[in-house]
C-alpha cells in the first residue's frame, strides 16, 4: 500500500463522564491538561498528519469541548457511547484514509511506537495493526492502527451496543477475518500500569514525569 502523511489521522477519544474518575481529562500535570500531554507528544510522530479529539457531544461535555476550543485543538463532537459512530464520524468527515486510534487518557503515548505500528502496518499491507494483541507494552501504551475502510466495515457490521462502545472488538471475530499485524517485545511489561483510570494512576504518572523533572518529551 503506498501511503503519503496526509492521509494518517490520529483520532484520540476522550469524555468528562469516566465513571471510576469523574473529570480525569482535566487532570493536570504541572500546567498541562492529560489530553495536551498526549496531544503534544503524539506531535513527534513521522507519519501523523493530523491528530483530531472525538468527544461526545452532549451537555455533560461541555466544558470538554470548551476547552479543546480555548487550546485551539481540533476535534468533532459525537455519541458518547457509540464510541464507533464517534470515531467513524471523526475519520469521515477529516478524510482519513488510515486511522490510529488512541485514547486521551494515556499520558505517556509514545510517539515512537506510534510509528513502529504504523511502520508495520504498511510495510506489511495488513488491515489493521496494533501492539495489544497480545499485549507486552505497559497499559497504556497501546496503539491501533487500521484502515477507513475497516472501520466503515465495523460501523456497518456492529450491532451489539457494548461492541460500539470499544470500536475494534470485532476485528478478530468476523468469519471473514481481517489481515493483521501485532508489534511485540520479548519481555512482557503488560501487567505495568501506565494510564489513568483512577486516582492513584494519576499519582503513578505525576511520580514519573517528576523523577525526570517534568520533561514531557521523555521516550516510554
Amino acid at each position: 500500500m503506498k501511503v503519503n502523511k496526509m492521509q494518517i489521522i490520529a483520532i484520540v477519544q476522550a469524555r468528562q463522564t469516566s465513571q471510576r474518575f469523574p473529570n480525569k481529562i482535566f487532570a493536570k500535570i504541572k500546567s498541562k491538561y492529560l489530553f495536551e500531554i498526549v496531544i503534544d507528544r503524539l506531535k513527534k510522530s513521522k507519519y501523523l498528519s493530523k491528530i483530531i479529539m472525538a468527544v461526545p457531544n452532549n451537555k455533560n461535555n461541555i466544558l470538554l469541548r470548551r476547552a479543546l476550543n480555548r487550546k485551539k485543538i481540533n476535534f468533532f463532537a459525537g455519541s458518547e457511547n457509540d464510541v464507533l459512530d464517534r470515531y467513524y464520524k471523526t475519520a469521515k468527515k477529516f478524510k482519513a484514509k488510515i486511522v490510529v486510534r488512541i485514547t486521551g487518557d494515556c499520558p505517556l503515548t509514545d510517539a515512537d511506537i506510534v510509528d513502529k505500528v504504523i511502520k508495520g502496518f504498511i510495510s506489511r499491507k495488513v488491515d489493521y495493526a496494533s501492539n495489544t494483541n497480545p499485549p507486552t507494552f505497559p497499559d497504556g501504551l497501546d496503539v491501533e492502527v487500521f484502515k477507513f475502510d475497516v472501520l466503515k466495515k465495523l460501523w456497518k457490521e456492529t450491532k451489539k451496543k457494548s461492541d460500539r462502545e470499544h470500536v475494534t472488538p470485532l476485528i478478530f471475530k468476523r468469519k471473514k477475518p481481517f489481515k493483521t499485524f501485532n508489534l511485540f517485545l520479548k519481555k512482557d511489561y503488560s501487567k505495568q500500569r501506565w494510564t489513568v483510570d483512577q486516582v492513584e494512576d494519576l499519582d503513578n504518572i505525576y511520580a514519573i514525569f517528576k523523577k525526570f523533572n517534568f520533561n514531557m518529551n521523555i521516550s516510554w
